[in-house]
């Protein structure tokens, strides 16, 4: 299975190009769970896949992450992740 990082890359381009995200951590363990932190000027937004379930939240902070299941929802305009 591809990381998240790389999924994301491809699939929803416009984070990067129209919103101003960048990334700031992935990474990928040995059983195959790949993490991405997407940052903006405004908003943090983690990722995280782990056997094959995608969990993505977003934050003004560290501290306050809102449901990723919204946050999924809002970016499945892209198709699924």
């Amino acid at each position: 299975m591809r990381p998240i990082k790389d999924v994301i890359e491809e699939k929803l381009p416009w984070l990067f190009s129209e919103l101003g995200f960048r990334i700031v951590s992935y990474s990928v363990d040995r059983r195959d769970t790949s993490t991405v932190v997407l940052e903006s000027d405004g908003f943090r937004l983690p990722f995280r896949r782990e056997l094959g379930m995608v969990d993505a939240q977003v934050a003004a902070d560290d501290t306050r992450h809102s449901e990723g299941r919204f946050t999924k929802e809002a970016l499945s305009a892209a198709g699924p992740l």
